[in-house]
């Protein structure tokens, strides 16, 4: 890449001396034009910052130009007493490109500590929610000799059930036909109130690899289904997936998940529920192809 950069001047101010002066080429008297430049370091043409000022003085008659330290002594001092008498306007301008380039830093420094906090909540979160699942501590009826109790470390949980607690993290209550439009038609079609499904009482997620879909419902008030009205979820479940995806030839895998649990698992090979859906493997198959093991 091809850096441009380098020392311009750029002219601030014009002004005729009235003062008594005499060109020293052809001796014409008050004609001097005396012009203030400033100059600037430069990137790209853009002004980085100010290098200083020179003063270029011109006759207006024989258009003679002179730079301030080639003019006689007499002429150098009325010339520089104009411009101490009358300063000239400060050009900020020129340092144009140090503003630039401290704000450009300080909106990095910004956004690097910004994204450093949001990692650092969203690490805590992660953690938190995972160490929640994968070991769980279980109080042994061993005891040693010396009577005390010893604990059993479970196996962490696999890397698809992960996934899967991270999928269900981002069930929506409210789907928007827009943005989540299955969600959004199964919402519609369970008419949640009319099977006792409260509305804010259902987290609805989906997700489609290749031609696999995985619908997950979150239900908060699982626990107060009694059978009958669980089989009833279930059924109608089904009977919305159907008319939903009856364009659509996916692979349906379907889980209810509560209070960290799944409480159902469904997929072509079968379905679980209640005690046996917490440790069964049949949304695995639907993760299988996502994760490197």
């Amino acid at each position: 890449m091809l850096i441009f950069f380098g020392l311009r001047s750029a002219r601030i101010e014009s002004r005729k001396i009235n003062a008594s002066t005499s060109c020293q080429h052809c001796q014409s008297e008050n004609s001097f034009v005396a012009s203030i430049y400033g100059n600037y370091f430069h990137i790209f043409w853009i002004p980085v910052f100010s290098t200083g000022k020179a003063i270029v003085v011109e006759c207006s008659h024989c258009k003679k130009t002179y730079h301030l330290q080639d003019l006689s002594s007499e002429n150098q001092l009325v010339i520089q007493n104009s411009f101490a008498e009358n300063p000239p306007k400060k050009a900020q301008w020129l340092n144009l490109g140090c503003f630039v380039i401290l704000a450009f830093i300080l909106f990095i420094v910004c956004a690097v500590i910004y994204a450093k906090i949001v990692s650092g909540f969203d690490d805590d979160y992660d953690e938190g929610f995972d160490d929640d699942y994968p070991y769980e501590e279980v109080n042994s009826d061993y005891k040693s000799n010396d009577d005390i109790e010893d604990y059993v470390i479970e196996a962490p949980k696999p890397a698809w059930f992960r996934v899967l607690k991270k999928d269900i993290l981002k069930s929506e209550l409210y789907p928007t036909e827009e943005f989540e439009p299955i969600s959004y038609a199964l919402f519609k079609c369970l008419d949640p109130d009319t099977i006792k499904l409260g509305k804010e009482d259902v987290g609805y997620f989906y997700r489609i690899e290749d031609d696999k879909i995985l619908i997950l419902l979150e239900v908060w008030n699982y626990k107060e289904l009694n059978d009958t009205e669980k089989a009833i979820v279930y059924s109608k479940i089904d009977r919305c997936l159907d008319d939903i995806l009856k364009e659509e030839n996916y692979e349906r895998y379907v889980g209810i998940y509560y209070e960290g649990e799944l409480k159902m698992q469904k997929s072509p090979n079968g379905m679980v529920k209640d005690s046996t859906a917490k440790d069964a493997e049949l949304l695995k198959e639907f993760y299988d192809e996502l994760i490197i093991y």
